[in-house]
């Protein structure tokens, strides 16, 4: 009922090793806080590829981007804006799992046109 579409495309179709609960934690967070940009409804993607290297998650939204004062400190610990419920742990909290799997993450954002969060583990 949020009117929020998922989308999945997983262009890689292989395995990884890696913790799995850890993983479903960085979705989880990584939706939650989709969702919670997109009051309205939207889309939420997700997308899996590999290189020889590397699996690459990227979990983008339709939203209205970031805003400019969180950027530059958006996996910082208390780190919100303008949210009612939350700590602002979530996204501290994915970049400490994406870091435990040696992994790295990264996040782009234009107003207006949504936010996507891409992440990279060795294979």
């Amino acid at each position: 009922n949020s009117g929020v579409v998922l989308e999945v495309n997983d262009t890689f179709g292989g395995t990884l090793k890696m913790d799995e609960n850890k993983m479903k934690r960085i979705t989880y967070n990584l939706a939650r806080n989709a969702r919670e940009a997109m009051p309205d409804g939207g889309t939420f993607s997700i997308g899996v590829s590999a290189t020889d290297d590397t699996v690459k998650f990227e979990f983008k939204d339709t939203g209205p981007g970031i805003p400019e004062e969180l950027e530059g400190r958006l996996f910082d610990s208390f780190a919100t804006h303008g949210k009612t419920e939350g700590t602002g742990l979530g996204l501290a909290i994915v970049k400490g799992l994406v870091e435990a799997h040696s992994g790295t993450v990264a996040v782009s954002t234009l107003p207006g046109e949504g936010t996507t969060f891409t992440i990279a583990l060795p294979r």
